[in-house]
């Protein structure tokens, strides 16, 4: 058992209560590896693009706007110092139910293997939702993920106009430290083994799907920095999921080059190659809106962390079920039995928190 700080705790609910009643955002999130989370509100309803704030991009062409949320009121605090009593969230009904039966995800791989086929592009992620009764605070569900998955960035955001959305992404768009530019290639997955199985092996769709993504940030990187060094291939584990991982550095001498953020999202890994071309199809093709998954989120100069991620293992909130965002390549040589089976070992990680 834990002890709760009553500073942090009674301070924590303070907040959430008076944001409620007053209709302001507010975001928890936890940074991979560290053991402190931070909640973020912001008092007034005013999302215009700023730079020391959250900010929650959605994807290409969603519906949904940029939400920027300015840091009124920070609360820093470890997992154990908030306690649990916290207040019910008013979750909206969800109106639409809109998830892709196997067949109909079936014919949508088909419409991009065609694609591929007449050479408009060579890989593109298609995606799809499903809904999960669920009756757990969305509170629960953040602590027991920042528990759960210690290196993935967990958060937890709120707003009446964005709804509830919360997700524990393994993937780094950008991190700024100590004048260093961070970024990584996440591509190509897998279910991890278990421990009476044999040694990870990655297939030729994987490392070809790997090498496109590492190959086009190499490229941006070229173009905005002089130089920049790149990793050894590596396999990382998020949950029950093993990513093909190259990350990259660059000097930053001053700020983020305008532009490059633009530049680098959405990458190959999660819109496909030629970009352009795969978003339009992707837009084409999918029956959901994304919304903000896929995007990016995370802090832009919040009490000095520049932390951006791409939103993947990302759920949406609702009265009683959530909807989960799932997503994976497609190429010339996808199986649609395979991927459809992907999408599903990937939904574990977020179903994880809703059955705990």
């Amino acid at each position: 058992m834990y002890s709760p700080k009553p500073d942090i705790a009674k301070a924590s609910i303070e907040l959430l209560n008076k944001a409620l009643s007053n209709d302001w955002p507010f975001v928890f999130f936890r940074i991979p590896g560290q053991e402190s989370v931070l909640i973020v509100q912001q008092q007034k309803l005013d999302f215009r693009k700023r730079r020391n704030a959250f900010y929650m991009v959605p994807w290409p062409g969603s519906s949904n706007k940029p939400f920027y949320l300015r840091p009124d009121i920070v609360i820093k605090g470890k997992t154990s110092d908030f306690g649990d009593d916290f207040p019910i969230l008013p979750l909206p009904i969800a109106n639409i139910h809109h998830q892709a039966s196997f067949d109909g995800y079936k014919q949508q791989v088909q419409a991009i293997k065609a694609a591929i086929q007449k050479g408009a592009i060579e890989k593109a992620i298609l995606s799809r939702t499903k809904f999960v009764k669920n009756s757990r605070s969305p509170f629960a569900i953040f602590f027991d993920a920042c528990n759960l998955y210690p290196s993935a960035f967990c958060y937890l955001s709120y707003s009446i106009e964005t709804g509830c959305w919360m997700g524990a992404t393994p993937e780094t768009l950008l991190e700024i430290k100590d004048h260093r530019l961070f970024t990584m290639a996440l591509a190509g997955s897998q279910r991890a083994p278990s421990m009476d199985e044999q040694p990870v092996q990655w297939g030729e769709k994987e490392v070809k799907e790997h090498e496109i993504v590492a190959e086009t940030i190499a490229g941006i990187l070229g173009e905005y920095f002089e130089n920049f060094s790149q990793s050894d291939l590596q396999t990382i584990q998020a949950g029950n999921v093993l990513h093909l991982r190259t990350e990259f550095e660059a000097h930053l001498a001053k700020q983020i080059p305008t532009g490059f953020i633009d530049e680098l999202h959405p990458t190959p890994a999660i819109a496909g190659y030629p970009k352009n071309a795969a978003i339009q199809l992707i837009n084409k093709v999918e029956q959901h809106d994304r919304g903000y998954y896929t995007g990016y989120i995370g802090p832009n100069k919040v009490l000095g962390l520049t932390h951006l991620y791409v939103n993947l293992r990302c759920m949406q909130l609702f009265n009683g079920e959530a909807r989960l965002y799932l997503g994976g390549g497609i190429t010339m040589d996808s199986d649609e039995q395979k991927e459809w089976d992907e999408t599903e070992w990937k939904a574990d990680t977020m179903q994880r928190l809703l059955q705990a």
